[in-house]
């Protein structure tokens, strides 16, 4: 008996870890995005183009190749997705983008709102926000937490 009882939460551990995907890597699910950029204070090694400002390098790659190195999530400092317009809905759909706030900045539709699909955040006006989005002549960049690379 006391085998078989091992033996059950042995399963049952390996089975949790199979289920159990890290919040920054499900924002990896989506399609329709063609380029992503890495926000860290490292300089990744590969398929990325690598652009130094400061302190922070902002590593560029395709979507394909940041799917396969997903795990670098964890050590940036934020995520931008670069996409078509007409992806948008499709994407913020999968994270399941819930809207705060929305503004116009220089002619940019800029909106804040929150994702549970991705664990960092900061507090803007007492809210928990992590996705920023910029809209601009059929372009969009989907930030998490933010977007810092400019628009």
């Amino acid at each position: 008996m006391k085998k078989l009882i091992i033996f059950l939460f042995i399963i049952s551990l390996v089975a949790g870890s199979l289920c159990f995907v890290d919040k920054g890597e499900q924002i990896f699910a989506v399609a329709g995005v063609d380029k992503v950029c890495f926000v860290s204070s490292s300089k990744y090694e590969g398929e990325f183009e690598s652009v130094q400002c400061g302190e922070k390098f902002f590593n560029f790659c395709t979507f394909d190749e940041a799917k396969e190195r997903v795990s670098l999530v964890k050590s940036a400092d934020a995520v931008q997705f670069y996409a078509e317009e007409t992806e948008l809905d499709a994407i913020l759909r999968k994270i399941k983008f819930q809207q705060l706030f929305s503004e116009e900045v220089e002619g940019i539709e800029v909106c804040y709102g929150y994702s549970p699909c991705y664990s960092s955040a900061i507090i803007l006006d007492g809210k928990k926000v992590n996705v920023q989005i910029a809209k601009l002549d059929g372009e969009v960049i989907v930030g998490f937490p933010m977007i810092v690379t400019g628009f």
